[in-house]
């Protein structure tokens, strides 16, 4: 969770294998070693910078967003949003 531009509230799940691409086209799935599988999936400076597109997007629409996205490289890429049509 992050407020104001902080983090409050942070949980790290286990990940016991992962999907790469491969350069000929399509997929692997790779079983992860034991320190990789609690490995944080993105550093504190790009959940920050993340919550904060989240925010831009939300202040742009007018309304709460469900957003998709995706990390490559160095750079996020919004890929859909749409508003929220139920939290509950």
């Amino acid at each position: 969770q992050v407020r104001s531009g902080e983090i409050v509230k942070k949980q790290l799940s286990k990940k016991e294998s992962a999907i790469y691409s491969v350069p000929e086209g399509g997929t692997v799935q790779k079983i992860l070693s034991p320190e990789k599988q609690q490995t944080q999936a993105l550093p504190d400076s790009k959940i920050v910078e993340l919550a904060e597109l989240g925010r831009k997007i939300e202040a742009h629409y007018g309304k709460e967003q469900d957003i998709e996205w995706a990390f490559a490289g160095d750079s996020f890429y919004i890929l859909q949003s749409r508003p929220i049509t139920s939290l509950y």
